[in-house]
């Protein structure tokens, strides 16, 4: 049931059917405010912590493995060569960075940042 008044503005964001008029196809739409909303819903931001203390749990301190299991948890996939390599670079600098400001868990804050970064992919959102 959807009530008209009350639509969902996340669902709109995503091209949620218009519940006025009859649909024959639905559109994809790549748009700023999804990118936007993945960058700064603070659901997404729970599901990327939840997700990096899963990461810190199953593969312990080896940043190529939890980069992998990102990859395969979030998107069905390994990562390339060159993501895998670029994002683990990513890793160690968002750990240093949060070490230096001397923030609590520095590892499972650069692994939360990297799975809002998958959750922010269009490969995550839209099915090919």
């Amino acid at each position: 049931m959807i009530k008209r008044s009350k639509l969902v503005p996340v669902m709109q964001l995503f091209d949620a059917p218009e519940p006025l008029v009859s649909q024959g196809k639905r559109m994809n739409t790549t748009i700023a405010p999804q990118a936007l909303m993945f960058m700064n819903s603070s659901n997404v931001r729970g599901y990327a912590r939840n997700l990096a203390g899963t990461l810190s749990k199953n593969v312990g301190e080896d940043l190529e493995k939890a980069v992998v299991t990102g990859y395969e948890t979030v998107l069905g996939r390994w990562p390339h060569k060159d993501e895998l390599s670029a994002t683990v670079e990513f890793l160690k600098l968002q750990e240093d960075s949060y070490a230096e400001a001397k923030q609590a868990n520095p590892r499972e804050l650069a692994l939360t940042d990297f799975a809002q970064t998958l959750f922010g992919l269009n490969e995550f959102s839209y099915l090919r």
